[in-house]
């Protein structure tokens, strides 16, 4: 019995939706750092509020097009500090020069919150269970 066409539609959504939400699971560090491209407003790219008031806007750099480690600004942290980079996840924080070292909590935040995922069952503790 030939398949609806609206079926057919509905299952060839269902499996781009599939794709798209695959896209970026599997992904290593090195990757998700790839993934990253410096940005001269956040808030654009973001459609994002958080720098309306501000005299210049946010820049940083962006991964998966969603999550960011922040520059300093022009004319500096209010705060006075001197590090170049800024992170903000939940209600911690970290200042520093170190932009590795935030690309690794920000990988680690983007693993469990589910923006991706370790790459392969290598690395899964269930295997075998």
């Amino acid at each position: 019995m030939p398949v609806p066409k609206a079926g057919i539609e509905q299952r060839q959504a269902a499996n781009l939706q599939m794709e798209v939400k695959m896209e970026g699971e599997g992904m290593t560090f090195d990757q998700f750092r790839a993934t990253g491209k410096d940005c001269d407003d956040l808030g654009s790219a973001l459609n994002d509020a958080t720098w309306e008031d501000n005299p210049e806007p946010g820049r940083g750099r962006l991964y998966l097009d969603v999550l960011y480690i922040e520059r300093k600004p022009a004319r500096g942290w209010l705060n006075g500090l001197p590090q170049e980079w800024y992170l903000l996840i939940g209600r911690d924080d970290w200042l520093s020069d170190d932009l590795e070292a935030l690309e690794k909590k920000l990988y680690e935040f983007a693993i469990a919150e589910g923006y991706c995922s370790k790459p392969g069952p290598a690395n899964d503790d269930e295997v075998g269970r």
